[in-house]
């Protein structure tokens, strides 16, 4: 009998399934390190942390958040990036060659959270569903973060950040 036809079918469908189902089901576990203030690379993907936005302009800002990112990944890590169990009014898996996740860091607190309570990033609320408003306003009253150094921008994005599409 010949099994190659039949081992064939299942490579096929397993391998079609890896195609259409991985994010899902996607987790990303492990050390990572900060590309800018809202992406972490880890050894063989990039995540774009799902409901957060920091600044990638003026160009300081955008330095200045992903250093906070990198000290808080190296303080709290390894990190753990699953797909988000929020409600928000849009959720695509993946979005300039990144997975969209939510991370933690060890001790299980939010990443997303902590890096917009620190004020180094804003609620991005089209993919949050506005989970993580009242801590941004917090950060923007004690002024912390970026809010103290960058006002101007940061509300900026904050304004263009709460914006919701049409029909969400």
């Amino acid at each position: 009998m010949d099994y190659r036809l039949p081992l064939f079918g299942v490579a096929f469908v397993v391998a079609l399934g890896a195609l259409v189902m991985p994010e899902k089901f996607m987790t990303v576990s492990g050390p990572a390190y900060a590309i800018d203030g809202d992406t972490l690379a880890f050894k063989d993907d990039r995540v774009r942390i799902v409901g957060i936005d920091a600044p990638d302009a003026p160009e300081a800002s955008k330095e200045v958040s992903g250093r906070v990112l990198q000290g808080l990944v190296n303080d709290n890590g390894p990190i753990t990036c699953t797909k988000a169990k929020f409600k928000a009014c849009r959720n695509p898996a993946r979005s300039y060659s990144r997975h969209n996740l939510e991370c933690r860091f060890a001790n299980g607190d939010s990443v997303g959270l902590t890096m917009i309570a620190a004020g180094y990033a804003v609620d991005y609320r089209m993919f949050s569903g506005g989970r993580y408003q009242e801590a941004m306003k917090e950060a923007a009253r004690a002024h912390r973060g970026l809010w103290r150094t960058d006002w101007e921008h940061m509300v900026a994005l904050a304004k263009q950040r709460s914006q919701l599409d049409k029909g969400c």
